[in-house]
């Protein structure tokens, strides 16, 4: 209906004609409405995290941008953002702007905080217990796994600290009854 319009009046015996009016008609607006706003998360170091934004609209043919920062992240264009195995860089603060073609909207920014992984060492070998006769060499061995390999070993007799026995292997070369 856009245009210009006037209109012309007359009688039997003459006429006139209006001023032009114009009409302008301009595209009405989608308004697109999040209905569920990513959440913060805090997890540790290699677990999965999973941000989602749901929106709705008459046109939900949407584009998502999501952001770390100010900073686009790359690829991260639908509407869940997964980091498979998260690092402590990617700590911080993520929103999603959401399009289409006539409007767009701009989620709640939420904390993606990444706590560091405790490294758990795991015996999966424990020392055997052994019996032997006086002067005998003895020979005791354990072995640990974890993340980080870099062990520190140290044996003790009782409650007191074997000097020197930093191994995994420690060996008694001429056992005594004491």
């Amino acid at each position: 209906d856009a245009g210009t319009y006037k209109c012309v009046i007359s009688n039997a015996t003459s006429s006139v004609t209006s001023n032009s009016a114009t009409v302008t008609v301009e595209e009405k607006e989608d308004v697109i409405t999040i209905t569920t706003q990513p959440k913060s998360v805090t997890c540790t170091e290699g677990d999965k995290v999973t941000l989602t934004v749901e929106a709705e609209s008459d046109d939900e043919n949407f584009t998502y941008v999501w952001y770390k920062g100010e900073d686009v992240i790359a690829d991260a264009t639908t509407a869940t953002l997964a980091i498979d195995n998260a690092e402590l860089t990617d700590a911080g603060t993520y929103k999603c702007v959401i399009s289409n073609a006539t409007s767009s909207v701009t989620s709640d920014s939420v904390t993606v905080t990444v706590e560091e992984k405790e490294d758990v060492i795991t015996i999966t070998k424990e020392p055997q217990s052994v019996s032997c006769t006086e002067g005998d060499k003895v020979t005791l061995t354990v072995e640990a796994e974890s993340d980080d390999e870099n062990f520190t070993y140290v044996w003790y007799k009782g409650e007191t600290i074997i000097a020197d026995a930093t191994t995994a292997t420690l060996a008694i070369d001429n056992a005594e009854l004491t």
